[in-house]
């Protein structure tokens, strides 16, 4: 199928390369890419009534062409191969800012984002694994380039020599439960072989005793491990949610005790944005009539921590100067702190 949509395409563009590329009688460029029967680029109406009819002829369902962008688009977030150009081509196409369409668009729930967390996580650890094993191993890194003397070699057939065999059995033979287990590291493992006269190559074939599975197993709790330590570094990342914050602007916090069913917030407006992302506050008391606030004037400084701040929106109640009322949620100001706690 998509074989036979490039071959359309292409006797698409051929047939029409001349109109799409002249330019117009008052020249102007024809950027312009559907066509209908006449040769003339489609007008809104019209591509939206024409996109209406072939999703009927395909499916036999009526939709209007909002409903086929919102639904294009909502797949393309829900999608893991969607990259973040891709997101924000789409949000640019949509005139949103990528926050906007994110929020929009991207219907999948905290189970399906940590899920697609994890597993990037693990294919990065993964990645980092066969990364570290492709590297050569640097055991003559410390090496001097200049060395006065030849290492007077040991006779092979002297006493001493045999008691070093005897002592490096010995050793090698507790490596499969103690040096070369799990908590082994590439220096320890190159130290040995080293000590050994063998390359670490040599000595991991001799003395590794473990069986596939077990390396497996190894491997897998190591990307684990890794992917968990990925995850936890990200969710400590401070949220960006305050990255637009300026003079001026108007946020809420949460009051202590506060529930999602019973949410208690703090209405203010940024005086002044401080160092150590602190900023300086104007109260706004909740009035008499519910959901409507006004500024209270207090001799005490108000400053607060920039990441206990959350962004909301305010609207002046006309003819009632001085009296603003909060158009966003008091849950999902909750939310945006303390979850759904």
């Amino acid at each position: 199928e998509d074989h036979r949509l490039n071959v359309i395409i292409r006797e698409y563009l051929d047939k029409y390369r001349d109109i799409l590329l002249d330019a117009a009688d008052d020249g102007t460029t024809n950027n312009f890419l559907l066509l209908i029967a006449k040769g003339k680029p489609f007008s809104g109406p019209a591509f939206s009534t024409h996109m209406k009819s072939v999703f009927y002829h395909l499916t036999g369902v009526s939709v209007n062409l909002h409903l086929l962008r919102s639904s294009f688009v909502t797949y393309c977030y829900g999608d893991s191969q969607c990259t973040d150009a891709m997101k924000d081509s789409l949000a640019s196409a949509l005139r949103h800012t990528r926050k906007q369409a994110q929020l929009t668009y991207d219907r999948r729930n905290s189970s399906e984002k940590k899920s697609l967390a994890v597993s990037l996580a693990s294919e990065l650890a993964e990645n980092t694994i066969e990364s570290l094993s492709a590297q050569p191993s640097d055991r003559n890194a410390g090496l001097d380039k200049v060395m006065t003397s030849p290492p007077q070699a040991t006779p092979p057939n002297s006493e001493n020599n045999k008691t070093v065999r005897h002592l490096g059995r010995h050793l090698t033979g507790h490596a499969k439960n103690d040096a070369l287990s799990s908590q082994c590291t590439d220096a320890m493992k190159d130290s040995l072989a080293s000590a050994l006269r063998n390359t670490r190559k040599q000595a991991q074939l001799t003395y590794d005793r473990r069986n596939s599975s077990e390396k497996k197993s190894l491997a897998v709790s190591l990307a684990s491990e890794l992917a968990e330590n990925t995850i936890e570094s990200l969710s400590a990342q401070p949220s960006d949610r305050n990255a637009g914050l300026d003079k001026g602007s108007w946020v809420a916090l949460t009051v202590e005790g506060s529930t999602l069913a019973n949410p208690n917030i703090l209405l203010a407006r940024i005086q002044n944005l401080m160092p150590g992302r602190k900023a300086s506050l104007l109260w706004f008391k909740a009035t008499a009539e519910k959901g409507l606030y006004a500024f209270h004037y207090d001799e005490a400084s108000w400053i607060e921590s920039l990441d206990a701040l959350v962004p909301v929106q305010v609207k002046e109640i006309k003819n009632s100067p001085g009296l603003y009322k909060l158009t966003t949620s008091l849950k999902k100001i909750h939310r945006a702190v303390l979850g759904n706690n």
